[in-house]
């Protein structure tokens, strides 16, 4: 398994797919905007692959400052529970040695349908070495939980980065709880 910013074989078409059956309609952002911004050189895609160029999974990342925002991860389902996603996050963590990449995820003390699937997420994060900040946030209207692999990071240095790279309106609706 081995992450790559270069895309072949139709590898974007099948990333694609697979964010718009991985996230809820409220947490994407349209894809051609992610597309943009990575031509903008402010989004990184990294694609997940098998040893023959198979796709296993992605990463989006945003870069700010100090501050990697790994914004979507997703690994395909026949993939899931094999230890792909440690090793993908593993290589990403190498990607930025300085500074600390970021993460949200949905809040598990929320009562929910898919709680247990949270709750293994923020799990699965702890365990690979990350931490919960101090702070939640609203985003887009959905509660989330901020993790760091590095130091922590002021709310107003994260709310930052939505401001930077997708703009003022963006920056509204990242809301400190």
């Amino acid at each position: 398994m081995y992450i790559s910013e270069k895309f072949e074989d139709g590898i974007l078409e099948k990333i694609r797919l697979l964010y718009e059956s991985s996230f809820p309609k409220e947490e994407k952002k349209p894809f051609s905007l992610m597309l943009k911004k990575r031509d903008e050189g402010l989004m990184r895609f990294f694609s997940i692959l098998s040893e023959d160029g198979e796709l296993l999974g992605f990463m989006l990342t945003v870069h700010h400052g100090r501050i990697t925002l790994l914004d979507y991860f997703a690994i395909e389902p026949a993939s899931r529970c094999k230890g792909v996603g440690s090793l993908a996050l593993s290589e990403l963590l190498k990607e930025y040695p300085y500074g600390s990449v970021v993460v949200e995820i949905e809040d598990e003390r929320i009562p929910s349908s898919d709680q247990d699937l949270r709750i293994r997420r923020k799990n699965f994060y702890l365990r690979s070495g990350l931490k919960i900040m101090p702070y939640n946030v609203s985003l887009y209207g959905v509660k989330m939980r901020v993790l760091t692999s590095g130091q922590d990071i002021p709310f107003e240095e994260y709310r930052a980065l939505y401001r930077e790279v997708f703009g003022e309106k963006a920056e509204k609706n990242v809301i400190l709880l």
